[in-house]
């Protein structure tokens, strides 16, 4: 390795994934050292209650490639996630202060650390790094980190950083509350859980891996008074970004998920409060991870309460939908019974007599119109009457002439137009019998037909 200023040193970029002849390297400056491209872990479940001791059976989520910065007088650990391209960029996670670093067994090549820190979140993670030089200076570093730690707890050191480090967070929570309740205003004030860390997909990777997207606080926010259910989001804003604008929105719906995940006897880190948050089945997975157990309950059951209300209005929204339904089809079957359908013929004559009284008063005025006549309305409406009447007589012929031939071709009758043709074919001869004969042959005959 060789001597350089801290700020000269390029970070793990694009070209060291993609390039495998790049020389990984650890370098010294004047405010500490810097380890590239190294692989960063955090622990998810630990199996065995001796695990903690001996790092056996621990199951590791990768977090990113990357540079660790170590800080020559705080052992402060910086890392610096390297980026899949170019254009995107990333911040800086800050690990806490190293305490020792303890090598993984059973690790082949020995290019493994598990490196405990002051940080609240995560006390532990693993680093996998390039080559042996790196993981020489590294535990040189540790081992005086490990110097200092004890060193200072002898002197009480410790307690008095871990409160002031507190008391500082305590301050930059307050100040990023009392903002974003000034950024967002409304009628319903917005309910705000601070120390809270989201995790996430890596935006910068196409292959995915678990990062930590912010630390700030998370938002709930609800919608104006109104006669309707409205939208309910969930917010998160960073201490880096600001409250200008949230690094990550979720609209509250009725399949939303919230899951606590187990930590006690089980992971490393006791003290947080993990859940898995998912707005839909096929949402991508995100992870709210808070310091305070009391907080971490309220914003549970706040997020639940909204979440619940969302599936309640869904499932009022499907109950009117389904009486729409319900009243159609009973308006259906009420309009299929014979009154209804008698009153909806009425209704069809009606307007058929309208259509042909509309259509003969125009012919008629047409008429007149080419031969220059004068009528008053009078006129046309005794011209109109009389049409009727002639129609009437018209359908009454055509009617009965319709029914005598029903009634002939079902009941074998003579209709009476033919009765009073055999009638008349019997006036005519002279004497009562052949009179009578001449009537049976004609309504004999008429039957025959």
């Amino acid at each position: 390795s060789r001597a350089t200023s801290a700020q000269d040193v390029p970070t793990c970029r694009h070209f060291c994934l993609s390039q495998p002849h790049r020389q990984h390297t650890s370098m010294r400056g004047m405010q500490g050292q810097i380890f590239t491209c190294v692989d960063v872990c955090i622990p998810t479940k630990v199996r065995g209650t001796e695990a903690e001791e001996e790092w056996q059976e621990v199951d590791w989520t990768k977090l990113s490639t990357g540079d660790i910065r170590v800080d020559a007088d705080t052992f402060m650990l910086v890392f610096q996630p390297a980026l899949a391209k170019p254009t995107q960029s990333v911040k800086a996670l800050p690990m806490g202060a190293l305490i020792r670093a303890s090598e993984v067994q059973p690790d082949a090549d020995g290019r493994t650390l598990v490196v405990t820190t002051t940080d609240t979140m995560h006390q532990h993670v693993r680093i996998t790094f390039q080559d042996a030089n790196q993981v020489s200076n590294f535990r040189q570093v540790a081992e005086q980190a490990e110097t200092a730690h004890q060193a200072s707890t002898k002197g009480g050191h410790v307690e008095r950083d871990e409160e002031a480090a507190k008391t500082e967070a305590k301050k930059v929570a307050a100040r990023l509350e009392a903002d974003i309740c000034a950024a967002i205003q409304g009628s319903v004030p917005p309910l705000i859980f601070t120390g809270v860390q989201l995790m996430g997909e890596d935006p910068n990777f196409e292959g995915g891996g678990v990062v930590i997207l912010g630390e700030g606080a998370a938002v709930l926010v609800d919608p104006e008074d109104t006669v309707n259910v409205g939208s309910y989001e969930l917010r998160f804003y960073s201490v880096d970004d600001g409250v200008d604008e949230p690094i990550k929105r979720f609209v509250i719906g009725p399949r939303a998920t919230l899951n606590r995940l187990p930590t006690r006897g089980e992971d490393l880190d006791d003290s947080a409060v993990i859940f898995d948050v998912r707005m839909l089945p096929t949402d991508r997975l995100h992870t709210l991870c808070f310091e305070d157990e009391q907080m971490a309950a309220t914003f549970a059951r706040d997020f639940r309460v909204r979440q619940r209300l969302m599936k309640a209005s869904l499932l009022t929204a499907k109950g009117a939908s389904k009486e729409m339904e319900l009243r159609g089809q009973i308006e259906c079957l009420k309009r299929m019974t014979l009154a209804s359908r008698l009153w909806r013929l009425f209704g069809l004559f009606i307007a058929v007599l309208l259509v042909v009284v509309i259509s003969r008063f125009a012919w008629y005025y047409k008429e007149d119109m080419r031969q220059q006549k004068t009528r008053a309305i009078a006129e046309y409406g005794q011209m109109l009457i009389e049409d009727a009447i002639q129609a009437a007589k018209v359908s009454r012929g055509l009617a009965s002439n319709i029914g005598a031939q029903a009634c002939k071709s079902m009941l074998g009758t003579v209709p009476p137009s033919d009765l009073q043709l055999c009638l008349a074919a019997s006036d005519d001869t002279d004497t009562d019998a052949g009179a009578l004969t001449v009537l049976r042959r004609c309504v004999s005959g008429t039957v025959r037909r």
